[in-house]
């Protein structure tokens, strides 16, 4: 009996990369044994209902497309409460949760390995109600990467969110923050804070692949000071273009289980580079092992 399997395409990422070898994936799948089910999606929120609706009775679910396709794929997966795996076919313009796991760029061979792998298991986040694969952010770059047009994202990828995350931070307007993980409390003015399981940060930040294990059950966390003056801006910009953070005093690291960010207004974030309106109070928790994904 063939085994069922669930294929949500968000044929508007990227660069419509999915439709040329749609036909070889789904060939693909069906070499392996899996009668496949072939659903697109129109609207925000369209891959989670596709989870919710269609996934009870299938032995994988597989996503092509960004990482905010991916990210509804696991809203649906975690509300449902189904025990599916997940295959992930990358065709976004940046692909940064990708990217931390090395998965293979080319569509082809990403639903080889999704076929011929195993099951691992990576942590989640929570961001109050919302679920996360792999970055929360407030502050200069969280409007980067939901802000900036899709058709320039297509074109320059993460250029595009480099470009233009660095050329806004001279008129970020600070934010007063207090900041609670499971060592340390912090309360002070950022212009950036990011929780993350990722080596890529919303397309812009990238850390040391020796500093991230995305199945520690821990968070890295930035905090990128606000500067009062041009030399801190300066070592900022410098640091961010060198990926070299620890060296720089304007920016704070550490790792935790949890976060708890205290504003004096609601804030916005970008969660998986998507928006999210925030809140004064935004609770940040680790979901140790909760992701099932296909990979080699």
């Amino acid at each position: 009996m063939a085994k069922k399997l669930l294929f949500i395409i968000n044929p508007r990422a990227g660069v419509q990369k999915i439709s040329k070898p749609l036909l070889d994936i789904i060939q693909i799948f069906s070499d392996a044994g899996y009668l496949a089910t072939v659903l697109t999606t129109k609207k925000q929120n369209d891959a989670t209902e596709f989870v919710l609706n269609y996934g009870a009775d299938k032995d994988l679910i597989v996503c092509a497309g960004g990482d905010g396709t991916l990210n509804e794929v696991i809203a649906g997966l975690k509300k449902s409460g189904f025990d599916i795996p997940l295959g992930y076919l990358p065709a976004g313009s940046t692909n940064d949760f990708a990217a931390s796991l090395d998965l293979p760029t080319d569509l082809l061979d990403a639903a080889r390995e999704i076929v011929e792998g195993e099951v691992h298991h990576f942590d989640l986040g929570m961001l109050n109600e919302r679920y996360f694969s792999y970055v929360a952010c407030c502050g200069a770059f969280a409007k980067t990467s939901y802000g900036t047009p899709q058709n320039v994202k297509n074109i320059l990828g993460h250029l595009a969110y480099l470009l233009n995350g660095v050329k806004d931070l001279p008129s970020f307007q600070k934010i007063h923050i207090k900041i609670d993980t499971d060592e340390q409390s912090y309360d002070g003015n950022y212009i950036y804070c990011g929780v993350s399981n990722s080596t890529n940060l919303g397309g812009v930040i990238k850390l040391d692949q020796s500093l991230v294990d995305m199945s520690d059950g821990l968070f890295e966390v930035m905090m990128i000071k606000s500067p009062t003056n041009p030399l801190e801006l300066e070592k900022i910009v410098r640091a961010l273009l060198s990926s070299n953070y620890h060296d720089c005093p304007m920016i704070e690291f550490v790792r935790t289980r949890t976060a708890d960010f205290y504003f004096d207004s609601d804030v916005p974030w970008s969660i998986d580079g998507e928006y999210d309106p925030g809140a004064m109070h935004v609770h940040i928790t680790n979901l140790p092992s909760a992701l099932s994904l296909m990979k080699r």
